[in-house]
């Protein structure tokens, strides 16, 4: 599973940032300051946004594992990143600025000929109910773990 923040981090050089240096044969420092990045947390209302992009394998091998996948690991996850955050003063959660989960998949199977496709993609669901169901349509069939496309897979999900 591969989830990041979706604010835009603010970047830029600091006077104390160092610089980089290639350990390539030839190459100097660069003139270029490494970055401080800093990714702002919401305000007092305002409701944070996570994208989470899950990489699943489609043979028919991961067919009989997948509902322990589904229950044991990927609906719990989505159920603590929908968590309300909870007032400091209150004590008590804060419905109203519970994150937006954004959710995508990236189903990778076998290379072709021995699977339909290699790689599909779904970008990205606001709504988890639309979401588990794309999830439990995902039909397992062909291949095996020795050919798969895992790289492919990873970068769909990177992307």
């Amino acid at each position: 599973m591969l989830a990041a923040n979706a604010h835009t981090p603010s970047v830029g050089p600091t006077a104390a940032s160092p610089t980089f240096s290639l350990a390539s044969p030839g190459a100097s420092a660069s003139p270029m300051p490494l970055h401080s990045v800093s990714t702002p947390g919401p305000g007092p209302s305002q409701r944070q946004e996570i994208l989470c992009v899950f990489a699943i394998e489609n043979s028919a091998r991961m067919g009989p594992n997948f509902e322990t996948l589904l229950m044991s690991y990927i609906e719990p996850i989505l159920r603590h990143l929908r968590t309300p955050p909870i007032d400091t003063e209150t004590n008590q959660p804060r419905p109203k600025d519970a994150p937006l989960v954004r959710c995508g998949l990236a189903i990778y199977g076998d290379y072709q000929p021995s699977s339909a496709s290699t790689i599909d993609t779904r970008y990205f669901i606001n709504d988890p109910i639309t979401f588990l169901r794309e999830l439990r349509q995902i039909k397992f069939e062909y291949g095996g773990v020795f050919r798969n496309a895992v790289t492919e897979g990873l970068v769909s999900a990177l992307e």
